[in-house]
């Protein structure tokens, strides 16, 4: 006779599976929902005190639209209105006679490689251009479902939370400690890194613009991009433009640009994020940097959070599973 528990679980497992193949093409949207929620849910339990639940979680849902999701969207349309310009920028670099004979590289090579690469792009654009509308549109949609998650989970996430409590196969303590490390573990994640990527691109767009480097904005944003991946960074940006500079015969503007670049811009990742880190969660510095080349690698941008809280969910499943009283199942507990 097939055990009647057995037999549920093999149906919750199935439902499971069907439910995230219903939610498989926004599932990004809906992890960037539970992240919002996680970092939004401290003010939350405060404003319970003064008001509905239900309340509290509008609230904080539109916040998150007005002071993250519309900036993000304004500075996004600024940069790519920047981007032709940037591009100009960078041709007008390489068809200088010092740029061509620093590098060896003719005017008429280059010219001939832009013109091919420009043709390319707009011709992938124009034969593409019906999948990067439906594309747009799943991208409203995703948003829109990424807000509605943010608020349920806000609303409800005390109850999620004490159903997962009560499910897990170990004592109710261990299980909320397992939460609690995962919680600070994604807080320690999110402000170590942006922190880092934000301030790293706002010096190297201040810099442009105390230089007289052309589009700022544009640069600044590039590199806050590239922070994020531990394995590239900013010198990508700070670099080439000291070189550019150096070729425009301001020598002192350029070595000053790389020194400063070296030593305190790439530096900066090194400091602010372990610090944020060590007063968020309790994780070793190699766990994040691995996390995100990794996450990024098999789950795109969300990876940026997953990876790292992969990682530092197994050590701390290493770390009960090695405790002897944490193996304690509640079955057992239950039969004495």
């Amino acid at each position: 006779m097939i055990n009647r528990s057995f037999a549920l679980w093999v149906l919750v497992g199935l439902a499971g599976y069907l439910s995230f193949l219903v939610i498989q093409a926004y599932w990004q949207y809906v992890i960037f929902a539970a992240l919002f929620a996680i970092l939004c849910m401290p003010l939350h339990r405060s404003m319970r005190k003064t008001m509905s639940t239900s309340v509290a979680a509008a609230i904080l849902t539109a916040a998150v639209v007005l002071l993250i999701v519309l900036p993000s969207i304004y500075i996004a349309v600024m940069t790519v209105r920047q981007a032709p310009s940037a591009y100009a920028s960078v041709l007008t670099t390489f068809d200088k006679e010092s740029f061509r004979s620093l590098f060896g590289v003719s005017g008429d090579q280059l010219r001939t490689l832009a013109i091919a690469l420009n043709d390319k792009l707009k011709q992938n654009v124009l034969t593409n251009a019906g999948a990067y509308l439906n594309q747009a549109s799943n991208v409203l949609i995703g948003i829109g479902v990424m807000f509605l998650t943010t608020f349920f989970l806000l609303r409800d996430g005390s109850k999620l939370v004490r159903t997962l409590v009560r499910i897990a196969p170990v004592r109710t303590d261990l299980s909320e400690r397992f939460l609690n490390e995962m919680n600070a573990t994604v807080r320690g994640v999110i402000l170590g890194q942006v922190a880092t990527a934000l301030v790293q691109g706002l010096l190297v767009g201040l810099l442009f613009w105390a230089l007289g480097l052309p589009n700022p904005l544009f640069w600044g944003v590039i590199a806050t991009l590239l922070s994020v991946i531990p394995i590239l960074g900013p010198f990508l940006i700070y670099l080439p433009a000291g070189v550019y500079l150096i070729v425009q015969e301001r020598y002192i503007a350029g070595g000053f640009l790389i020194l400063f670049g070296s030593l305190l811009i790439s530096q900066i990742d090194n400091v602010i994020r372990p610090y944020v880190m060590s007063k968020s969660a309790n994780v070793h510095p190699l766990i994040p940097i691995l996390g995100v080349i990794g996450g990024l690698r098999l789950w795109g941008f969300a990876g940026f959070i997953l990876g790292p809280l992969a990682l530092a969910a197994f050590v701390t499943l290493v770390d009960f599973a090695t405790n002897e009283d944490a193996v304690e199942v509640k079955t057992k507990k239950s039969s004495r």
